[in-house]
């Protein structure tokens, strides 16, 4: 990883790296972008120097440590960019679209997402 990345992430804290970078985009509402997409902003906002790899590295990062945060404290809040947070469903009856026969549906444990009001805007 990049000298200058790592010892951004370390002096600004993660959460600030991580909404700085994603404030810094300026992207229409209708606007998809894939994960090639993402990473060819985040090169850019990175410097001229940054590399591809870089650039993939960071995104590793902050999808990495989104992950462990979630499962360790089953939420995760960034500032000015929303909150991840685990989310139980309940055990339900469902029917099979094919067969029509009615089935258990166990109880299981998603991720959600809450948008801030400043990404909202």
């Amino acid at each position: 990883m990049d000298k200058l990345f790592e010892k951004q992430l370390k002096s600004e804290g993660f959460s600030t790296f991580l909404t700085l970078q994603i404030s810094n985009l300026q992207l229409e509402k209708s606007f998809h972008m894939n994960k090639a997409q993402l990473i060819e902003v985040i090169q850019k906002k990175l410097g001229a120097n940054a590399t591809k790899k870089q650039a993939e590295e960071s995104l590793a990062a902050v999808v990495g440590a989104n992950k462990a945060g979630v499962k360790k404290s089953d939420k995760v809040q960034i500032m000015g960019f929303g909150t991840f947070a685990t989310k139980t469903r309940a055990a339900r009856t469902g029917r099979n679209p094919k067969t029509g026969a009615t089935i258990k549906i166990p109880a299981s444990k998603t991720v959600a997402f809450k948008a801030s009001s400043a990404l909202k805007a």
